[in-house]
């Protein structure tokens, strides 16, 4: 017990326990609720939903432009929010866009990408990464400040809030359309909670915003957009493209099954993941005010990373097969020997993802872009290999587990580098 208080002192550990309790119990909800999901919607509407989520993945994580990235930077608090709500207007702007293009090419849209399942649900897409953009730019405002209670509890209200209404619409019969409803007003909930928040802490800050400073800060920081941009959209269409190519190569039964998969194993190590990173960013963009470095905070966060996720994944490896099998059925015994092929990357993913934001503050996006391009072609190889190979689902997937868990090393390395790097000003 002792121990345990001596740990909660330090202001780091504190505030990374508040952000796990937080998410742990926001992740719980989806695991516990998919024993309930999985008997009111198949595997097939699952997978619909895995297409679904992979496009508001693919166009949410750009819907900022990425401003909201530089949140962190501005030794300003007027610079924070200014940048902040240039994130938040190219939220509004990018989404009513993304409206237009759907509603102007939808049934060219669905035809080329062989989603015609999703129909008329595709006009969701940019409601959700409206509620998406808005809710980054605002996590990333409550970090600069260190609101984490606020941000864990945000958590917790999205994830309950969404498998509720999946629930309740999935035993009303409404079909796949329970699984779409209930994944875009997730993000709706957490920014209620933030943004009243916020308004307490920069209400004056908000109200002095300037049009020309707005312009300002967007040819400052105009980097992130140019090259944070593309590499994000590379780095999750790397991991987002397996929702098409596995019905496309394979089936949307089993797309539905690797969806399952990431629900139960990926999603929730993401999460506890980023609670990591928002602490992370806080505590190396401090140091990099202070000392021009930020070799403590990364071998700190990295330590920290491995304590959590060693006995973690070691202890998902060996048993989560069966522990599919056994709690959701033999209906989704795919979904078990997904899962153990995918823990491997999963490892190397949440201990280095993290750490990668360290090129952001040292401002080397080309070097992410590249990285982040690297993914895509190494998952493009696998899949060739792959259909030339004439090998099944499962040899492809380890191949890809096995050439992005290598990618993954060699940007930790890189990262280590430039965090022991003073940075040019």
């Amino acid at each position: 017990m002792n121990k345990i208080l001596k740990v909660l002192k330090n202001k780091s550990n504190r505030n990374i326990f508040t952000l796990l309790l937080g998410t742990s119990t926001a992740q719980a909800i989806p695991v516990v609720a998919s024993l309930i999901l999985t008997r009111l919607y198949t595997p097939e509407e699952y997978g619909v939903l895995a297409v679904f989520t992979s496009i508001i993945t693919i166009l949410g994580s750009i819907v900022t432009l990425r401003y909201e990235l530089a949140i962190l930077v501005p030794a300003k608090e007027q610079d924070a929010v200014n940048v902040s709500v240039l994130s938040i207007i190219s939220t509004f702007l990018f989404s009513i866009i993304t409206f237009i293009v759907l509603f102007l090419f939808k049934e060219t849209i669905l035809e080329v990408f062989k989603i015609q399942e999703l129909g008329n649900w595709l006009f969701l897409v940019p409601l959700a990464i409206l509620f998406m953009g808005l809710y980054n730019s605002l996590n990333y405002l409550a970090t600069r400040v260190g609101l984490f209670k606020v941000i864990s509890q945000t958590r917790v209200y999205q994830t309950l809030s969404g498998s509720l209404i999946q629930i309740i619409l999935g035993i009303m019969n409404f079909g796949v359309g329970g699984l779409i409803i209930g994944a875009t007003l997730t993000y709706f909930v957490g920014n209620l909670k933030i943004v009243g928040k916020l308004l307490d802490s920069y209400q004056d800050n908000f109200k002095q915003v300037k049009r020309t400073d707005l312009v300002y800060n967007a040819k400052k920081y105009i980097d992130y957009p140019k090259y944070n941009v593309p590499s994000t959209m590379f780095n999750n269409m790397s991991i987002q493209l397996m929702s098409f190519i596995i019905p496309a190569f394979y089936s949307a039964s089993l797309l539905g099954q690797f969806a399952l998969s990431q629900r139960i194993i990926i999603l929730p190590m993401r999460v506890i993941g980023n609670a990591i990173t928002q602490v992370f960013l806080n505590e190396a963009s401090s140091e990099l005010k202070e000392k021009n470095k930020t070799i403590n905070a990364f071998l700190s966060t990295f330590k920290k990373l491995l304590f959590v996720s060693i006995p973690l994944y070691l202890c998902l490896f060996f048993s989560v097969e069966y522990l599919i099998t056994t709690v959701y059925g033999e209906t989704w015994n795919i979904a078990g020997k997904i899962s153990k092929i995918l823990v491997i990357l999963l490892f190397f993913r949440f201990v280095v993802s993290p750490l990668t934001n360290v090129l952001n503050l040292y401002e080397k996006q080309k070097i992410i872009l590249y990285w982040q391009i690297s993914l895509l072609l190494l998952t493009g190889l696998s899949l060739i290999i792959s259909i030339y190979g004439h090998l099944n689902f499962y040899h492809f997937l380890s191949l890809y587990v096995g050439f992005l868990s290598c990618d993954y090393i060699v940007i930790f390395f890189i990262c280590f580098y430039f965090s022991k790097k003073e940075k040019n000003v």
